[in-house]
């Protein structure tokens, strides 16, 4: 991966959280103190081109005002507090939006965050990954499978990862506290006696999830088609 990559797969790890069953992450930003113009005069007039639109086609602005409606009710979107609309501290951009069909007819809306004012951009603040498009390697594929249980383990067990960080002892009431977990490359592994045996590194420390965390359900599935138990 190039170094934009990293630096991208680094923003997503670090703000990623589970809330109400789905999974969100910050804006990968280049930079956390990113000042932008403020850029609601662009937005408005896109949102008048937009009001024209949607008054001469009655089937269209039903399908837009379900679209908008939907994900405002679903939690996707959130009204903007009051208080904020006359910030004026770098950190206010207005993102337009417009519809497009699908081919069944369903509509999407579009956030167009390549909308430039004053010379920049939403999509020029951010970190873009360049990942080439080829099929993945099982270098690829293990390399995910660890972010995605490193990923469960901050979530579930948050509190046992900052201990062993701070080099401080697990709490004896942790459900962990009896397989003397240890962390190694950023995950929560078993720890135990068998430091200095020869068997594989994943037999003596194999990494800690939880049986209720679907990442779990998913390496079992896997385990079970591979060896023809499926």
């Amino acid at each position: 991966m190039s170094r934009e990559d990293h630096q991208f797969m680094r923003a997503v790890s670090k703000s990623a959280e589970l809330v109400d069953g789905h999974y969100c992450i910050g804006l990968p930003l280049r930079s956390e103190t990113a000042n932008m113009p403020n850029n609601r005069c662009v937005a408005e007039q896109r949102a008048v081109g937009l009001k024209r639109k949607l008054s001469k086609n009655p089937n269209l602005h039903e399908d837009y005002k379900d679209f908008m409606t939907g994900i405002i009710e679903k939690g996707y979107a959130v009204n903007v507090p009051k208080e904020q609309f006359s910030r004026e501290d770098g950190r206010v951009w207005y993102i337009p939006h417009h519809g497009v069909y699908h081919p069944k007819k369903k509509i999407r809306v579009v956030f167009d965050c390549t909308t430039t004012f004053q010379g920049t951009s939403l999509n020029d603040q951010k970190h873009r990954a360049t990942l080439e498009k080829r099929p993945l390697t099982v270098e690829d594929l293990n390399l995910a499978k660890k972010e995605l249980i490193r990923f469960s383990q901050r979530h579930k067990y948050s509190e046992e990862i900052e201990a062993l960080q701070k080099k401080s002892h697990i709490k004896k009431s942790s459900q962990l506290y009896k397989l003397d977990p240890i962390l190694q490359d950023g995950g929560l592994r078993v720890g135990g006696r068998l430091n200095k045996s020869a068997m594989p590194e994943e037999a003596k420390h194999p990494a800690i999830l939880s049986k209720h965390q679907q990442v779990a359900t998913l390496i079992l599935r896997h385990i079970h088609q591979e060896v023809g138990h499926w």
